[in-house]
């Protein structure tokens, strides 16, 4: 059993994730149908036949999905409701506002699910790894090292731990840049060096 330190994301996010539920629902209707609220009335207020009324509506729902215009027969009087777009609705806005609320309650960088974000700073992409690993990752990874670090999973004076050598491994030039200070000192050779990037031994 692996106990999480954060909260159970379907109770801290549920509103978020209910709101983006609706939004999508929303922007598929008005995707398929903008117009769903019309409606017809028959002409002069004559009575009319079912089957004629229902049939000569099937054919104009059938040619609007088809993106077509549909034919209103001369004994139906066709009528329009005025909903708002999607533009005024502000779907887009509102579908990031719920996107950019479940990522906070994740931790999430908003960026990495497509929402910019003007107040950022410049970032290198290890920095943006170290962030990932601190403010996601590592509330999770303390969970499970501790739980494996356990006696009854690993012996006495063991204990489990991930490496991150590969995920937080620098760029070339800033590890040269390291490498050539490390030699400078003292604190490194340049076969100590060659065996931590995993380069083949040099032949005699």
């Amino acid at each position: 059993r692996f106990d999480s330190p954060n909260p159970p994301l379907l109770i801290a996010a549920r509103r978020a994730i209910r709101r983006a539920v609706l939004l999508e629902d929303a922007a598929a209707m008005y995707a398929e149908n903008p117009t769903a609220g019309d409606y017809f009335t028959p002409t002069g207020g004559a009575d009319l036949d079912e089957d004629e009324v229902r049939s000569g509506i099937r054919s104009w729902i059938a040619a609007r999905k088809k993106r077509s215009t549909g034919y209103v027969p001369s004994s139906l009087e066709y009528h329009t409701v005025q909903a708002p777009n999607p533009a005024e609705l502000q779907l887009v806005g509102l579908q990031q506002r719920a996107s950019l609320d479940i990522a906070n309650a994740i931790g999430v960088d908003p960026e990495d699910l497509g929402i910019s974000t003007t107040s950022r700073t410049y970032q290198n992409a290890t920095d943006r790894r170290q962030d990932r690993v601190n403010d996601v990752l590592s509330g999770y990874m303390r969970a499970i090292t501790d739980r494996l670090s356990m006696p009854d999973v690993t012996r006495r004076g063991y204990r489990a731990y991930f490496d991150l050598d590969d995920y937080m491994r620098a760029d070339p030039t800033t590890r040269w840049q390291v490498n050539q200070a490390a030699i400078a000192m003292g604190a490194t050779d340049v076969a100590e060096i060659r065996e931590r990037e995993n380069w083949v031994e040099r032949p005699a």
